[in-house]
């Protein structure tokens, strides 16, 4: 298995606060089916931060993440439904798949 991070570029929302983001992805070489994502995001004060967590059973296409990004930027109920609590550097804190608790099977 390896994991990759990218750190996207910043995005302004239209009250110009700026949303930060980063991309977690787990490709499982020998079994695709167990690739999993994560999408990180925060505000510059680190007020308001979340992730979007993709199981296995839900990856999606990278185009799909990057309109979930301008769909977060721009929607604070959306936001608001995958707030939580993320601790940083998030690369030492969440460097593995199963750090959240949805990760684990139930």
């Amino acid at each position: 298995m390896i994991a990759l991070w990218n750190e996207e570029k910043p995005r302004q929302g239209k009250n110009g606060e700026r949303w930060n983001f980063t991309y977690w992805y787990l490709v499982c070489t020998s079994d695709r089916t167990k690739d999993a994502q994560r999408l990180f995001f925060w505000n510059e004060k680190k007020s308001e931060c979340g992730v979007v967590i993709l199981t296995p059973d839900k990856t999606v296409r990278y185009s799909r993440i990057r309109s979930l990004i301008e769909k977060l930027v721009a929607d604070h109920e959306l936001r608001r439904k995958y707030q939580r609590d993320i601790e940083f550097p998030l690369e030492r804190h969440y460097p593995e798949y199963g750090a959240f608790p949805e990760e684990h099977p139930a």
